[in-house]
């Protein structure tokens, strides 16, 4: 997922530095009042994106200066004016339907254009189609991490592409993601974003190796880890069930789903199969027996008893560390959901154009990454 604005902004002291109340250059001459008005929306947005962005690195932004201000608009100009011409063209033959070729040709057109200001030059005889593609499999590689090479997180991500694949063979995109936007735009997505950076920076102390005696230092680590990767998970799986539910039809408001609990959401993925590798990295009831209190050391056995209410679940110190570890990998790759989702939905796309152009049959997405 992935939508990303380079952009600057320093805040401190609770002061803030109003980039929008810099003067703006005057918009190209050749643009449309809607072009024009989508750059002035941009270029006056900046503020409220840096203080999201301060957000969301948990740091303050450097500061943006004119200079920097200048070279963002002269990009922003040369991809506005180098795809003008294309979507005039376009919108001129929007209502044609004999003008299939010129459509293409316009759409071919407009694509190598946003691949040039996005410094993508093609080669003589490159297709775009196929360029796009490439940037989309690359902006969704796992991290380069050696745990990312791990079973447990590659299991979850292959069953994340496979979810997605299952998603769009069964409803179009607009029905999948409704709702989403209202996600996006809540606490809930800004806490999500504070609780994956806390675990990101987690990850670097986490024990490699599983300890051959417990103590209660390394009962307390795992515990914390266990507790914040449970917190990340349910997070997740929320996200998850909303595209499921609604490529069912059975849509609800995100004011609805907020208010589910784990075991709610736990019970509603049983459904849906494709989920079933997912919900298998966390228990429930060790989950509520950390979240709740802490588990009991038995010395002469080597194990830790969970407590839960309805149920006690009984582990080997290596199996604890283990079932720990594995969750936090499967929720660092459920936190790359929206870069799979991102390439999926490209691949979509470029099945759809070419499987409509007269002189080319449909060539299928490749969802394997």
């Amino acid at each position: 997922m992935r939508w990303e604005v380079a952009l600057a902004l320093l805040r401190q002291h609770n002061r803030q530095i109003d980039i929008g109340s810099q003067r703006m250059k005057k918009p190209p001459k050749n643009l449309s009042p809607e072009l024009a008005q989508l750059r002035s929306g941009l270029i006056g947005a900046l503020p409220l994106l840096g203080n999201e962005l301060a957000s969301i690195f948990g740091r303050p932004i450097p500061r943006f200066s004119a200079r920097d201000k200048a070279g963002l608009e002269k990009k922003l100009d040369g991809l506005l004016c180098s795809t003008s011409a294309s979507l005039q063209k376009l919108e001129e033959l929007k209502d044609n339907p004999a003008a299939d070729l010129e459509r293409y040709a316009a759409l071919d057109q407009f694509m190598a254009s946003v691949l040039r200001a996005c410094g993508r030059r093609l080669r003589p005889g490159e297709d775009s189609w196929e360029a796009l593609l490439r940037m989309a499999a690359r902006a969704a590689e796992p991290p380069r991490a050696k745990w990312a090479q791990l079973p447990p997180y590659q299991r979850i991500r292959s069953a994340l592409c496979g979810f997605l694949v299952h998603l769009y063979t069964h409803a179009a995109p607009a029905q999948i993601f409704a709702g989403l936007e209202e996600w996006s735009g809540s606490n809930d997505a800004r806490r999500y974003l504070h609780a994956v950076r806390l675990l990101q920076t987690a990850c670097r102390r986490f024990r490699a190796e599983p300890p051959k005696r417990m103590t209660d230092r390394r009962l307390i680590e795992l515990q914390s880890e266990y507790t914040l990767s449970a917190g990340v998970f349910e997070t997740r799986l929320r996200v998850l069930l909303l595209c499921a539910e609604n490529a069912e039809g059975r849509a609800r408001t995100w004011a609805e789903w907020k208010v589910l609990n784990l075991n709610n959401l736990l019970a509603m993925a049983g459904r849906h199969k494709s989920l079933d590798p997912v919900v298998g990295c966390i228990d429930r009831q060790v989950r509520n027996a950390l979240v709740h209190g802490t588990p009991i050391i038995d010395v002469a056995s080597g194990t830790c008893r969970f407590e839960d209410l309805k149920a006690t679940i009984t582990w080997t110190w290596a199996e604890f560390f283990e079932r720990t570890r594995g969750l936090t990998l499967s929720v660092l790759a459920m936190v790359g959901f929206e870069a799979l989702q991102q390439l999926i939905h490209t691949q979509v796309i470029v099945q759809n154009i070419r499987s409509s152009r007269p002189t080319e049959g449909p060539v299928l997405p490749n969802p394997a990454v």
